[in-house]
């Protein structure tokens, strides 16, 4: 037996489990019932066989890791908001400066060029952009270079190249600027930056409070 339920009056009944068509025994209403669905039929169970993992890869003895792949992926994961800073220390600086002295000395000024290379290196290599580290590629002998062809170019023209020779200068920095690696999660920043972040969310959240407030008294 099974109970089935009146769409005009709500009675519910019971009636045998093969009834197809009845009557309601309230109000007469011509009832008629859909047949059983049939038990679905569940398919055996089949478990693939486990993939092997894939051999690694014998590496030479002596041979240097391969670099590490920068990953956009993974930058999207940090703060878009970590400050710019610059974490050189005195006495680097001073070191560098006696080093770079003695070079300039000793090569009769013609060692000039590679401390000026030098110097700017130290200097985009502790400058760090929204948590990403600078690198300077240039060399030298590049330098040296573009210095002897500015001077011709300035001679040729009788000056007027001199004109561009600052632009040009820095545009040649410029093409040799690289971010060095993966940016830095926040939470390898200094201390000095992490607590410079969490005041700057804690201003974003007051002035959207008072932004908030505003909208509510309007």
């Amino acid at each position: 037996m099974k109970n089935i339920k009146c769409y005009k009056c709500g009675a519910i009944f019971a009636v045998p489990d093969d009834t197809m068509e009845t009557v309601c025994k309230v109000c007469g209403a011509q009832l008629r019932l859909a047949p059983p669905s049939p038990a679905p039929v569940q398919a055996p169970a089949f478990s693939p066989a486990p993939t092997p993992a894939p051999a690694p890869m014998p590496v030479a003895p002596g041979a240097a890791p391969a670099p590490r792949a920068y990953s956009p992926a993974a930058a999207s994961l940090f703060d878009p908001n970590i400050p710019s800073y610059f974490d050189g220390k005195l006495g680097q600086y001073i070191g560098l400066s006696i080093v770079c002295f003695l070079q300039a000395l000793f090569t009769l000024g013609i060692g000039i060029p590679w401390v000026i290379i030098k110097k700017k290196k130290w200097v985009f290599k502790h400058t760090i952009i929204r948590g990403q580290r600078l690198k300077l590629t240039a060399r030298g002998s590049q330098l040296i270079g573009n210095y002897i062809k500015w001077f011709l170019l300035t001679c040729i023209t009788f000056g007027i190249y001199g004109l561009w020779v600052p632009i040009k200068y820095q545009q040649w920095y410029a093409s040799h600027l690289e971010f060095d690696g993966d940016p830095l999660p926040p939470y390898e920043l200094p201390k000095k930056v992490q607590q410079q972040m969490q005041k700057e969310k804690e201003k974003e959240a007051r002035r959207a409070q008072k932004e908030m407030e505003k909208a509510a008294k309007k």
